[in-house]
């Protein structure tokens, strides 16, 4: 009786678990965790990713989700005699789906989009080139030719909203403070 009741609250609510390219702040913990329990099945001391190997695994556009995450950390962990798995260490799938992240197609909001997703991923124009696949001069091109908006912009608008309810929060706590001063007053 609870598993049907659990069945259909799940129903109710949608679950929306995000692709793991999307979560690249996720991947060294989930890493970690994959180090942990490979350690213990084969009773070995736990090995670590050292830091050009965490960047490579971010960059990495994830076609295959946790799976592939998994099947690419735990085969590295493997081969290497090191305590520490480079990224000289780590192999990654060379067949990528056709919706990987380049820009073949020329749907302007969807090119936007992905310039964007890139840029969040690598953190610099260099790296964002780098995993479309284009130089960086063509990205910065195409970022202001088709009037794609810069992730600056983007940025400062977001920033902009947070001062906002920051100020928004603070006048609403110095009206709270003033009613409360009010009260006390007539209380006194």
């Amino acid at each position: 009786m609870y598993i049907i009741a659990l069945f259909y609250m799940l129903r109710q609510s949608g679950i929306i678990v995000p692709p793991l390219r999307e979560m690249t702040e996720d991947i060294p913990d989930i890493a970690d965790y994959l180090l942990s329990i490979y350690a213990q099945q084969t009773s070995q001391p736990k090995k670590r990713l050292d830091a050009l190997a965490i960047k490579a695994l971010k960059l990495y556009p994830w076609p295959g989700n946790i799976r592939e995450l998994k099947d690419t950390v735990l085969m590295a962990a493997f081969h290497t005699d090191d305590d520490t798995i480079s990224a000289d260490d780590l192999v990654f799938s060379d067949i990528l789906p056709e919706t990987a992240e380049d820009l073949t197609h020329r749907n302007p909001k969807a090119e936007r989009d992905r310039i964007i997703r890139a840029y969040i991923r690598a953190g610099t124009w260099r790296g964002a080139a780098k995993l479309l696949d284009v130089s960086e001069k063509t990205l910065i091109q195409l970022r202001n030719v088709k009037s794609t908006i810069s992730i600056l912009t983007e940025k400062s608008r977001i920033d902009n909203l947070e001062k906002n309810a920051y100020l928004c929060n603070a006048k609403l706590q110095r009206i709270a403070i003033g009613e409360a001063i009010v009260s006390m007053i007539f209380i006194i």
